[in-house]
């Protein structure tokens, strides 16, 4: 059984198939296995980062920097940890807006 899921996983994972990662690990965890493969590890990492990620962007702790010109510039202190954020409407479809955030050699440009 643990062997099959560990292969079903794996091939969800290189074929980018999210919703069927987490249809699989829940079965996995509820099943109390804990497969060792690198790309369930992975999803393990990923899903951590991810939440966490969640929890900060709608924490209620940021802090108003600057609203203007149609940017508004956040700040938040979590330990010792200091974010900040900006939001803003870009004027574009979502691929380009992707294309650009995935340069990130051209970050000290945006």
């Amino acid at each position: 059984m643990q062997e099959r899921l560990s292969e079903e996983f794996s091939k969800a994972f290189y074929e980018d198939d999210f919703s069927l990662m987490q249809k699989l690990y829940g079965e996995i965890f509820a099943l109390g296995l804990h497969p060792n493969t690198l790309e369930y590890l992975k999803f393990e990492q990923d899903s951590k980062v991810y939440n966490e990620v969640l929890e900060l962007l709608f924490s209620s702790e940021w802090d108003l920097v600057s609203d203007a010109n149609d940017i508004k510039v956040e700040t938040c202190n979590s330990g010792a940890d200091f974010y900040t954020k900006a939001s803003l409407v870009v004027p574009t479809g979502i691929l380009k807006v992707l294309a650009v955030m995935s340069e990130v050699d051209l970050l000290t440009s945006w």
